[in-house]
């Protein structure tokens, strides 16, 4: 295949022959690659083999004694040919490049023992480069894009320079030596991956030539957008307010933000309460400067951050902060220096529900006591059943369906009044499905859209489906009767014109509100919808649903009176939580963090550029599978989805995303005090079908071991 010639790795006392073939492959509009194949000829005799010599996961920690040479001598001249060491020191050089080319080498000898020659073990190497000089859109760009891609070897998707936005990447010369090849690869290449080896095809793959015709389309359908710029991405400096409770530990959110910063050309100035986990040296190089600040009460907080930056002396070129509570004192803060914004009336109205239901003309009742509730009911003469919330709320604590006088009154006594204030809104209940929606608008263009179905809560039917049955078995009292999400499924599986209806009135909403520009997550019902959850089989070629049966979206078994219509819940301006967009990331290839990131600086270009989604679509079916915590108590496990995961494989090779917030001894709170909480999530997924990624998320939840004490 193409040209060839030989190397030499040496690891520690172990050298290593090979044979090296490479050639370039046909272009896109948008990437090109070289496609490398390297076939073990000799092995010097060694203590240790080549694949103990060194970690396969070390690309970013390249050992100093790893070094590669080359030789155009033919192949029967092992020992005695001259031999050129490649230069690793130079600038521009890639460790991360060379450390995915030495697994490459060692995966071809896989077991061998000491002193064996390979009979043919090889290896396949892909390395990609634009076709035009430029900077990545972000230098991490290409390891976004590749994830859960099937043909590739585990965690072999990587970007070479993902922290260098100002990187100029270059394309592919013609007619290249040997030491060129070697050269070019490790300098300009965006980045590469490893092939799954061939032994773990079926029979009707037996050589590399099919895996790459794969590899062809794979790439088309991740990198066929504009990732790449004319000039570099200028830096830019960015304060945030109130950078998460949680550590990446305890499954906080700052890694996606800071990871993103990094490949943004963005330099980050935290706003926080003094003793956060970003405070310290473990988190320091995230971060340009921390600057300690009073969060609560958020009425005095816009005074505190122009206080704290006039004192600090920093110049920035944006504020924001992913936090609700926050949104309003971060507008006015921004205003106030003259900042790009939306207007603080817009965050105003968007994290207060009594007020976003005013603003889509429902009918809305303000209270601040039971008296005051059970007063409006009866003046009102509102309809059971129907909803109450606190006007601040969060993560779903304090959302109560009401069927009675006695359930309001106790819906209300339970709520954490320090965590969500005094004031409630009665509102109407809507009975259709429910969705999550999120929205990237740039200048009021809607960029990128998707929906993802929110399965019936434990208050939400009358029912009793498969995955509200599993959560009541772990009460082992009383069932959960709460709005807490217990699993989203995307791509929706409503009617292609339901979707239409929620995403045309749900962008008008936004741009009549003034939030033009940005990540936004809302969440929102269909009225009058056609569909209805209901029991389906879990065989795609079965109507048998007796058997093992899964709950599902199907059509409505009685006609509803009136044409469907969008049923707006709640706005939250800003990117979902850590499970939705994990599940997102790696279902369409889009980052939100990243784009929020851009959004408050109004990089309007590289928000376009990174909302593309692949090109034909979603790469699979995926599910959120939330573990909610059913009761207070101190954990009495270890990492639950790290133990599903060793014990079920099965089970494991489709979970895209897992997370375990707690850890052995940690002293959590329950919904008995008033507080939402999550034990673990898996996102899930199928590349087979919706009915077998919900198959697989039965069993993924069913399959969690908790003990709390």
């Amino acid at each position: 295949m193409g040209q060839s010639g030989r190397v030499k790795a040496c690891w520690d006392t172990v050298e290593a022959y090979y044979e090296f073939q490479w050639r370039a492959s046909s272009a896109t509009e948008w990437w090109q690659s070289v496609d490398v194949i390297v076939t073990l000829q000799a092995e010097s005799e060694s203590k240790t083999t080549i694949g103990e010599a060194q970690g396969s996961d070390a690309f970013d920690n390249i050992e100093e004694s790893a070094s590669l040479w080359y030789s155009t001598e033919p192949k029967s001249a092992v020992g005695a040919a001259p031999w050129t060491k490649l230069n690793t020191s130079e600038q521009g050089f890639s460790p991360r490049a060379l450390a995915l080319f030495q697994r490459a080498l060692k995966a071809t000898a896989g077991p061998m023992t000491t002193k064996t020659v390979a009979n043919g073990g090889s290896a396949a190497i892909r390395f990609v480069f634009p076709t035009k000089p430029g900077y990545a859109v972000r230098s991490d760009i290409f390891s976004l894009r590749m994830v859960d891609l099937e043909i590739v070897d585990a965690d072999s998707a990587v970007s070479f320079h993902p922290t260098e936005p100002e990187k100029l990447l270059r394309p592919l010369p013609v007619d290249l030596s040997l030491e060129d090849i070697l050269h070019v690869i490790c300098t300009n290449a965006v980045g590469g991956l490893l092939p799954r080896p061939l032994s773990s095809y079926n029979e009707n793959i037996t050589d590399y030539a099919s895996i790459f015709q794969n590899l062809d389309i794979e790439l088309t359908n991740r990198l066929s957008f504009p990732w790449l710029t004319h000039s570099p991405p200028p830096p830019r400096t960015l304060a945030i307010v109130e950078d998460g409770r949680s550590s990446p530990s305890h499954g906080g959110t700052a890694t996606s933000i800071y990871t993103a910063a990094r490949a943004l050309n963005i330099s980050m100035i935290v706003l926080d309460v003094a003793g956060h986990w970003l405070e310290g040296s473990e988190y320091a190089h995230w971060r340009e400067h921390f600057i300690p600040i009073q969060l609560e009460p958020p009425s005095l907080l816009q005074d505190r951050i122009l206080d704290a930056l006039s004192r600090s002396g920093h110049q920035v070129d944006a504020l924001v902060t992913f936090c609700d509570s926050y949104q309003v004192p971060v507008a006015q803060a921004a205003e106030q220096l003259g900042l790009l914004t939306a207007s603080a009336e817009a965050f105003e109205i968007a994290t207060d529900k009594y007020r976003t239901g005013l603003f889509e003309g429902r009918p809305a009742f303000l209270v601040r006591s039971v008296e005051e509730a059970l007063d409006v009911v009866q003046r009102r003469d509102l309809e059971y059943p129907f909803i109450v919330k606190p006007c601040k709320g969060f993560l779903s604590e304090g959302v109560f369906k009401i069927h009675s006088p006695e359930e309001l009154a106790s819906a209300i006594g339970s709520v954490n009044l320090d965590r969500h204030g005094v004031e409630f809104v009665l509102e109407a209940y809507c009975d259709g499905p429910e969705v999550d929606i999120n929205f990237v608008l740039s200048e009021g263009e809607l960029l990128f859209c998707e929906v993802s179905d929110d399965f019936p809560k434990t208050a939400d039917a009358n029912y009793v489906s498969s995955e509200r049955e599993e959560e009541d078995s772990r009460q082992q009292q009383q069932p959960l009767t709460s709005l807490v999400e217990l699993g989203n499924v995307l791509p929706s599986n409503l009617p292609p014109v339901e979707i239409k209806i929620l995403r045309e009135s749900l962008h008008r909403s936004l741009v009549r509100l003034g939030l033009k520009t940005g990540i936004f997550h809302l969440e929102a019902r269909v009225q009058n919808s056609s569909a209805e959850y209901g029991v389906i089989s879990s065989s795609p070629s079965s109507s048998d649903t007796t058997a093992n049966p899964i709950t599902d979206l199907v059509p409505r078994s009685t006609p509803v009176n009136g044409k469907p219509s969008a049923w707006l819940i709640e706005i939250n301006p800003r990117p979902p939580g850590i499970q939705e967009t994990a599940a997102v990331e790696s279902t369409y290839g889009i980052d939100y963090r990243g784009i929020g990131l851009l959004s408050a600086l109004r990089d309007h270009a590289r928000i376009r550029s990174l909302s593309h989604p692949f090109l034909q679509g979603p790469q699979y079916w995926s599910k959120m599978v939330f573990i909610p915590v059913t009761h207070g108590g101190v954990f009495n496990s270890d990492d639950v989805c790290a133990e599903l995961i060793e014990r079920r494989p099965d089970l494991g090779r489709h979970v895209s995303r897992s997370f375990c917030f707690l850890k052995r001894g940690d002293r959590f709170a329950g919904p008995e005090e008033g507080i939402t909480g999550w034990v673990a999530y898996f996102v899930v997924f199928s590349k087979v079908s919706r009915a077998e990624l919900l198959k697989l998320s039965r069993e993924v939840r069913a399959e969690v071991r908790i003990r709390v004490v």
